[in-house]
């Protein structure tokens, strides 16, 4: 799967619910955001950050916004071709996104410390792991007795969201794939 990267960083302080960064499918191409880096910074790099408690929530927005300001996602394999992709800094009419309460989960770190989901997810909390975890599977553990004892075929019923597969037609697509390709 082909990965992109792009930084977009705000120029000014933030309020409560506001948007500064999107990610969006285009009428041909959709994909996944699979990290999150977050930080804090003052404009200039003489002033030290104040130590204070941040959150940002990941939002699904219900209606597309005007006039985008575009930002450049880069690929990270030059192999890759451009991204389909868009990521905005900003649009001349926003797009419509809920309110906090409606953040698909949020993201809390401290100002002076930022956060890196992936590096940093020994260190949540269990609850937001499992949060976390919800927003991208759906896990469907089967009764021990009816799907047998290990953990592959209790959870051969579960999916990536947006997967049509379950784990346990891509696990048998895997295992099948050689020895047909063999005969």
């Amino acid at each position: 799967m082909a990965r992109y990267a792009a930084t977009v960083t705000s120029a000014a302080a933030l309020a409560d619910d506001t948007g500064f960064a999107w990610l969006m499918g285009s009428a041909t191409a959709g994909g996944k955001l699979r990290r999150v880096i977050l930080g804090c910074r003052n404009t200039t790099a003489a002033t030290a950050v104040t130590d204070f408690q941040c959150k940002v929530g990941i939002n699904r927005v219900t209606a597309d916004g005007v006039t985008i300001t575009a930002v450049t996602a880069n690929k990270l394999d030059a192999r890759h071709p451009t991204a389909g992709m868009r990521v905005a800094s900003g649009w001349g009419t926003v797009p419509t996104q809920g309110a906090e309460a409606t953040d698909i989960f949020s993201i809390p770190f401290n100002a002076k410390s930022g956060v890196d989901i992936p590096a940093e997810w020994k260190n949540f909390r269990v609850r937001t792991q499992r949060s976390l975890v919800l927003v991208f599977t759906e896990i469907v553990v089967n009764p021990a007795a009816s799907a047998g004892r290990r953990i592959k075929d209790r959870l051969r019923d579960s999916r990536w969201r947006g997967d049509a597969r379950t784990w346990g037609e891509i696990y048998k697509d895997s295992w099948e794939a050689p020895l047909s390709a063999a005969a």
